[in-house]
């Protein structure tokens, strides 16, 4: 089924906003990005990070210090030149990210190494003008986001929440979302702009193309020297910190999770997600105290007592399918008569039992049955590259450079497939064989490689 009919089937959100790249998020959706933002800060935070709230403005003169971190987002930006009727003194712009709205903070904020480490996150919305064909939750000019700013006294600090931030898109995109990925550290042409590193979380949609749905960068001491974020050592040395920024793609993350898991029906939300976790049908005759007993029962989960009149059991039935309720929960007569209820589940599982017991196993069979294996094939030519490509997997290649030196293959392949080179995984250790799948130099790589949004 197509990703735009999809949204429509579950009231997901609105298109029709007379803004192009601006979309209405309906309270389906909403319900299900909460839950999505709560599975996240909750890992954040028992790792050991605070929420902070920074305004949505940054200054010309912040965003301008860094200067490559300018040039990566000048084209990007929104610009507020006007207030009411006058014109701004100094420019501002919505914020495209938030390294440099936090940093000069953290510069007043961290003078000693007993300040150290900071580990904050921001949930909030970023804008970006998109030029790019615009689809909704997946590519837009506005959207929901975490991003974490965290400050260290060394680089092997920074370096170890790196693979932090790497086991928290593990636990909760792999582990709660059922969606397969891979982990890459990116090539040299395309890290975030001022970054030493950049690590991403790509995954795969039904269309064939990557979508990158998070990024950790390692940005050593390059914005820190921009904005004097120092420390004082317990030798009285002064040092600048060493920093990372976490960004997890709300918005992203929810389309891939919609797009991946769907069937011909309509959508199938894990339970970790889904605004209701299940729905209770009553069937008429039964009472409405066998309702109500049911629902008080069954009250750790997240439910919704569909009451409404003139419509069929049939089609309330259909209605909570399509919108990827994990399990209905049917009760009529008989159930009240028996103290049980029949259970209906998004995967074809349909039983009675006894009232009270518990559907823990229920959601974990269901979640199991909607997990995602993503599509990785081996390229050992160009030829084999366009096989995969255009059947919409994910190649794995031998490639002589993920540095400069490789960027002249690397344009080869987009020229030719308008692929993009995603990286070389971090998560397998993989040695290369052969040769470069592009210059039949010596393969030192072994990169992925596939198209993207």
């Amino acid at each position: 089924m197509k990703f735009d009919d999809l949204l429509e089937l579950g009231d997901i959100v609105d298109i029709r906003y007379p803004a192009k790249g601006f979309i209405v998020i309906k309270p389906y959706g909403m319900l299900a990005i909460k839950n999505l933002y709560r599975l996240f800060e909750r890992e954040l935070e028992i790792d050991g990070h605070e929420p902070v709230h920074f305004p949505a403005v940054i200054p010309e003169r912040n965003l301008r210090l860094e200067e490559e971190h300018f040039k990566g987002f000048e084209g990007e930006v929104f610009w507020i030149t006007r207030a009411g009727l006058n014109e701004l003194e100094e420019r501002y712009v919505l914020r495209p990210t938030s390294e440099t709205a936090i940093y000069p903070m953290y510069a007043l904020w961290i003078k000693s190494y007993r300040d150290l480490p900071v580990k904050y996150y921001l949930s909030g919305t970023v804008w970006r003008y998109e030029t790019k064909s615009t689809r909704p939750l997946i590519r837009g000019r506005e959207f929901l986001w975490i991003e974490t700013h965290d400050a260290f006294r060394n680089e092997s600090e920074a370096r170890s929440q790196i693979s932090r931030d790497l086991e928290i898109s593990k636990r909760v995109i792999r582990d709660r979302l059922k969606l397969d990925f891979i982990m890459v550290k990116r090539p040299s042409w395309d890290r975030f702009a001022g970054a030493v590193d950049t690590y991403a979380v790509d995954t795969l949609l039904p269309d064939g193309k990557v979508l990158q749905i998070a990024t950790t960068h390692y940005l050593g001491e390059n914005f820190a020297r921009v904005f004097n974020v120092k420390y004082m050592d317990d030798t009285e040395t002064e040092r600048y910190v060493h920093q990372t920024c976490f960004g997890i793609g709300i918005n992203r993350i929810l389309a891939a999770t919609i797009y991946n898991h769907a069937d011909e029906t309509g959508l199938r939300l894990p339970s970790s997600i889904a605004p209701y976790q299940a729905v209770i049908v009553p069937i008429h005759p039964v009472s409405d105290m066998y309702v109500d007993r049911v629902t008080e029962i069954y009250s750790k989960y997240r439910l919704k007592v569909d009451r409404r009149e003139g419509i069929t059991p049939g089609n309330k039935f259909y209605y909570w399918d399509k919108r990827g309720v994990p399990i209905k929960i049917i009760v009529g007569k008989r159930e009240e008569e028996n103290s049980t209820i029949t259970i209906s589940t998004r995967s074809g599982i349909k039983e009675t039992i006894p009232l009270g017991e518990d559907l823990d196993k229920y959601f974990e069979y269901y979640d199991d049955n909607i997990k995602q294996t993503l599509k990785i094939y081996d390229a050992k030519d160009l030829e084999d590259l366009k096989k995969i490509l255009d059947a919409g997997g994910i190649a794995r290649a031998p490639f002589c450079s993920v540095e400069k030196e490789g960027e002249e293959c690397y344009r080869v392949i987009k020229e030719r497939f308008k692929a993009e080179i995603r990286g070389v995984r971090i998560d397998v250790d993989e040695k290369p064989e052969g040769k470069c799948i592009v210059s039949g130099r010596k393969a030192e790589y072994v990169v992925y490689i596939a198209k993207q949004y």
